[in-house]
């Protein structure tokens, strides 16, 4: 019994943990879903700052860049997508 319980606590915190926290970008997406934050200075506005941004957010599960706006959207979750050219998307 000794053994078991260290054994599966180990498991138990290694199958938590994402495997690959990379994000997939997609042009003329937008995603719909809960808002965790928005970032409008330019060090987010670019796709690549948004993307490293929503990836070091452990609750970020997505984000939309708007690039009419200058803003980046992350969100907490997606609950559908819209077509739309001046967005940048990556889940």
């Amino acid at each position: 019994m000794k053994t078991i319980f260290p054994l599966s606590l180990f498991a138990l915190i290694f199958a938590a943990l994402p495997i690959d926290a990379s994000l997939t970008v997609s042009e003329g997406v937008k995603l719909q879903g809960s808002i965790l934050s928005v970032k409008s200075t330019k060090k987010y506005t670019s796709v690549a700052g948004c993307k490293a941004l929503a990836e070091k957010k452990s609750k970020a599960v997505a984000f939309n860049l708007d690039t009419a706006a200058g803003k980046c959207y992350l969100l907490k979750s997606v609950s559908g997508s819209l077509t739309n050219t001046t967005v940048v998307s990556g889940s």
